[in-house]
């Protein structure tokens, strides 16, 4: 069970998504705060999160936006018509757990239109269905609050989360267990968040107290409370050590801060393995580099903090073990054999599934509580 603090918990529940890269979005990038874990990532149309971003507006439970309704949790409707091969009887025989599990939940964001988000994902839920042998239903959720909600009382089974969603979720209930998460096809599981200054400042943390530090919203996971808080658990007060904290909406705002020299630090995150990545979408120093705007030799990482993984596939963990086993196998074996079903529902990271490691999201727990 992951322990969060009171103050930390109170962040995530009452982020408001963003639909960018601010901490793990839903899809797979950091989000902000829940956008990029609870954070977030980008569905287009339907407020998809960013790895880096974490940002879902929390209600209380059962009340306000985020709470289900006739139009998220009915029978599923029809959409827009999807591809690949979706067969109507399931291929596993019955077996006695099965009984038990008559069918299995599976909770999404849908965001304003879930008929068509239901109809998009409709091949990942007829894999899921073919596998298991059961039925399939896919419960969307308006928002990442909502599906929060739904995953930490019980009313789905399975959950799409982001980092930071899933480790609020566990603080609600420690009901929930990661099952997989998805990869970059350079098979990064991650995202690393870290404070960068300009070639001609400081190169060393130590040279840089009292500067102005250009940062993401309160709520960002990769542009402000993992940074900050390895600064913490490494013992150094950002609020303390820093002359000026400046915030900012979204993630390239503090590189362009940096590079005007309205700040003489900012912070960044990137998906890349290593230095600031290349690929569109991998990080806001890559995106701002593909514009021509930044040059990434002209940046100095002053600091890194510990990878974040993005965001995971739960299931209750009452679920029957049979049930876990024949998903873990299915999902880590989809991209390869049902690449139909894995782009369905993971449509921003392209490097398949892989059996999610429980101890890092109680890292990031620890690491966020640390501030």
């Amino acid at each position: 069970m992951i322990r969060t603090a009171p103050r930390l918990a109170a962040l995530l529940l009452a982020a408001t998504l963003a639909g960018a890269p601010h901490g793990f979005a839903q899809d797979g990038a950091p989000e902000q705060a829940v956008s990029a874990d609870e954070a977030g990532a980008d569905l287009g149309g339907e407020e998809e999160q960013d790895p880096a971003r974490v940002s879902a507006t929390f209600g209380a439970e059962g009340s306000g936006p985020g709470t289900f309704g006739p139009e998220t949790l009915g029978p599923e409707t029809s959409g827009p018509e999807t591809t690949g091969s979706t067969p109507a009887d399931p291929v596993v025989p019955p077996a006695d757990w099965r009984a038990a599990l008559p069918v299995l939940r599976v909770g999404l964001l849908a965001g304003a239109n879930p008929a068509y988000r239901q109809a998009q994902a409709e091949p990942f839920r007829s894999a899921l269905a073919r596998a298991l042998g059961i039925d399939v239903q896919l419960v969307p959720a308006k928002d990442t609050g909502a599906l929060v909600a739904a995953t930490a009382s019980g009313a789905v089974d399975y959950a799409v989360l982001s980092a930071a969603a899933y480790v609020a979720a566990d603080a609600r209930c420690a009901c929930v267990e990661p099952l997989v998460q998805p990869t970059t096809a350079d098979g990064s599981t991650g995202f690393r968040s870290m404070i960068v200054g300009r070639r001609d400042g400081p190169h060393l943390l130590s040279e840089a107290a009292g500067r102005t530090i250009a940062v993401g919203p309160e709520t960002s996971l990769a542009g402000r409370l993992v940074p900050f808080g390895a600064l913490g658990a490494a013992g150094t007060a950002p609020e303390e050590f820093f002359g000026r904290i400046v915030a900012r909406e979204d993630d390239e705002a503090p590189v362009l801060d940096l590079l005007s020299g309205r700040a003489d630090l900012a912070t960044v995150w990137t998906t890349a393995p290593s230095g600031f990545g290349t690929a569109p979408g991998s990080g806001p120093v890559a995106d701002l580099a593909a514009e021509g705007l930044v040059a990434p030799d002209d940046l100095v990482v002053l600091f890194e903090a510990p990878g974040v993984p993005f965001g995971p596939h739960v299931v209750r963990r009452d679920l029957p073990e049979e049930a876990k086993r024949t998903l873990s196998s299915t999902l880590t074996g989809m991209a390869a054999w049902q690449p139909e079903a894995y782009d369905a529902i993971e449509r921003r990271f392209a490097g398949g599934f892989v059996r999610a490691d429980a101890a890092r999201y109680t890292d990031l727990s620890a690491l966020l509580s640390a501030r």
